[in-house]
């Protein structure tokens, strides 16, 4: 239209009743202007959006608002002769008078209405090539600038609420990721470029084959084409590799993604890690597990180890009947006790588990328990397996329990012997290290201070480093079926812990393993030889007298027999409350009572402190003997340091020692 008129009024002279013809009805508002700027028609669209037209004395050559918004070189241009537009903009007449003059306020129509205008301007050419007029198309485009601002609200609200949801799923621990059809990630979170240590440029668009091991990427896959060809969500337990290399479990949920239509277009998912928690759940497993051979251990405990003591205190008494040379029988007889000591070891990692032991800290020097043990563990090791034991003498003494040091070093030394099938040599050693917690093998803790490093080494088959990450994990065993229990080097573990140590692995595949183990130095030495003497002390012939009550006739009479054949004098009692009828009668001096702790009817206990109720214990001394704990006993009415334990089972020359060490004091 605009193009039309311009070419109208150029053929015709008199312009303004064209004009008005032609602009009478238009929807866009249409001004014209002579050449000095003054307003000569205005139609009635125009009026509609400005109130009227401008008085004569106005001229948009002088305009303060069109000066003021920087248009008036566009306007001055159409009046040159050239075809311009002004920006869109939005009018208030009513709001505009308040910036102008009083004389130019005359001049602007207070309509009260606020409209967005886009003005073109055209000017109009005579014969000459002059330009009498300028014709002002206004045309009213709030409808289309309204729009235009709601969609970039819309499209700010959207892109807003996309960066919330890209800001939320990427602060989420979970993976979450969008899959096309044919596998291919198009959406992943923070989270998953953190795991696996890459960009979202370098995971998107590819696919699991691309990420993952083929064994894993398979698995993930035949998931993913399950979601898209059932149509339906699943949850499943999966697992990846993360950029350490190391495995993790995963549950994921993973659903189809459609369009409007139902038409798939992919699948989404969202993957938490369940790694700590897997490990968890194995934990309270083992520890449910724990807690019941704990149980049932200390419920057989006592039954258990009366057979044991019986077995070794018989095994002892016939090899000190037949004496040296060694003989078949008396080699039978070794094994018979060492099969003993290792059922009584079991026993006692039962009891460990299952808490139903008290540690008892003390200082120890533990080269002394060392050369006792020496016998003991070169006849457990085998003829096949030489023994070399290197103890210096400057080591320094140690604070643990002796039996869990006992304990700790047997079933290191098994597990040495389990390791040379074909023989070997099995290395234990002693040194003071002083530790500053630095390294990466240690298995509980980052020790500092002043240790006694124990070394036990072995030159067997030895194990991958996925084996020795899991040696000390309950019930995880690499032994035949029958053979192993699983148990040995996780009580190891548990007992180190508790004695305030640490303890590192080294082992390789076909040159053998080191165990390194480190007990805490004591302070001082000065209980040394209280905790060691009985170790290190001849056995002597002796003449007191001592009434032994056990409700174990097979052990009572095997244990009679062995204190009577070292000299003493011996009175049985088959129970409590005999052994406390025995001592009210009076006709007996006894020096030492050695008694069970729990005996059907009367306890041992419980008959001690009725027999000191009958006559007070001037010289007489007593030894307690069970399969529990000494420190069981703190609840009686006892003083510690007066009383003496002896745990079970035990061999005859532990009974002896025991004995004669309580009997001097």
């Amino acid at each position: 239209m605009l193009d039309r008129l311009k070419k109208l009024c150029a053929n015709f002279p008199d312009l303004l009743p064209l004009v008005k013809v032609l602009a009478a009805d238009s929807p866009i508002g249409i001004q014209v202007y002579d050449s000095e700027g003054h307003s000569v028609y205005t139609n009635e669209q125009h009026t509609k959006v400005y109130g009227g037209p401008p008085p004569p004395t106005y001229s948009v050559l002088k305009d303060e608002i069109v000066a003021a918004a920087g248009f008036m070189e566009t306007v001055r241009a159409a009046f040159a002769g050239k075809t311009t537009e002004l920006p869109v903009i939005w009018y208030d007449t009513a709001s505009l008078q308040e910036n102008l003059s009083s004389k130019d306020r005359d001049y602007i129509q207070k309509v009260g209405k606020k409209c967005a205008i886009a003005v073109r301007l055209v000017p109009v050419f005579d014969d000459a090539g002059n330009v009498p007029y300028v014709i002002f198309f206004h045309n009213d485009v709030t409808a289309e600038v309204y729009m235009k601002q709601e969609r970039e609200r819309a499209l700010k609200e959207r892109d807003d609420a996309k960066a919330l949801v890209q800001k939320v799923l990427d602060q989420t621990k979970a993976v979450i990721y969008i899959k096309a059809l044919d596998g291919k990630f198009i959406f992943v979170n923070e989270q998953f470029c953190r795991i696996f240590n890459m960009s979202r440029e370098q995971i998107l668009g590819r696919t699991n084959h691309e990420l993952f091991p083929k064994e894993i990427a398979d698995i993930l896959r035949a998931n993913d084409v399950h979601v898209l060809n059932t149509r339906s969500a699943l949850e499943i337990e999966e697992t990846v590799v993360h950029s350490d290399g190391k495995r993790h479990s995963y549950i994921s949920l993973k659903f189809p993604l459609e369009d409007s239509t139902g038409a798939p277009q992919g699948l989404g998912g969202v993957s938490t890690d369940i790694t700590q928690y897997r490990l968890l759940e194995k934990e309270l497993s083992n520890a449910k597990r724990m807690e019941t051979i704990g149980i049932l251990a200390g419920g057989v405990a006592h039954d258990f180890g009366n057979i044991l003591t019986t077995m070794v205190l018989n095994a002892d008494f016939l090899l000190r009947q037949h004496g040296q040379p060694p003989s078949e029988l008396s080699r039978s007889l070794e094994k018979i006790k060492t099969a003993g000591q290792r059922a009584s070891l079991l026993i006692k990692q039962l009891l460990a588990f299952g808490g139903k032991r008290q540690i008892e800290i003390g200082v120890l020097d533990l080269n002394s328990i060392l050369y006792a043990m020496r016998s003991i563990l070169s006849v457990a090791m085998g003829e096949d397996i030489q023994f070399e034991l290197n103890t210096p003498a400057s080591v320094w003494p140690v604070l643990t329990d002796p039996v869990h040091f006992e304990q700790i070093l047997t079933n290191l030394c098994l597990n040495a012997r389990d390791a040379m099938l074909q023989g070997g040599t099995l290395r234990i050693s002693t040194s003071n290290v002083a530790l500053n917690g630095e390294g990466s093998d240690w298995r509980i803790g980052k020790p500092h201070g002043d240790f006694v490093e124990l070394r036990v080494s072995d030159n067997g088959t030895g194990m991958p480093a996925e084996v020795v990450e899991q040696i000390f994990e309950p019930f995880f065993t690499t032994k035949l079926e029958g053979r192993g229990t699983g148990l040995g080097l996780a009580s190891v573990k548990e007992l180190i812990q508790k004695n305030g140590g640490d303890v590192r692995v080294e082992s390789k595949v076909g040159e053998g393993t080191t165990f390194r183990v480190y007990f805490p130095r004591a302070t001082s030495d000065a209980a040394i030889a209280a905790r060691t003497a009985a170790r290190g002390t001849a056995l002597e012939q002796g003449s007191a007298t001592i009434l032994l009550v056990e409700d174990e006739a097979i052990l009572r009479d095997t244990s009679a027999t062995i204190l009577k054949q070292a000299g003493y004098t011996v009175i049985e009692a088959n129970n409590g409350r005999k052994g406390l009828e025995l001592w009210r009668d009076g006709n007996i001096a006894v020096d030492l009572i050695v008694t069970d702790v729990i005996m059907p009817g009367l306890s041992g206990a419980e008959m001690i402190r009725l027999m000191s109720e009958v006559r007070p214990f001037e010289k007489t001394k007593v030894l307690f003997v069970s399969g529990y704990s000494e420190k069981k006993l703190s609840a009686h009415d006892f003083k510690q340091d007066s009383l003496h334990f002896l745990e079970k089972p035990y061999g005859a020359d532990e009974l002896l020692i025991k004995v004669q060490s309580v009997l001097k004091g």
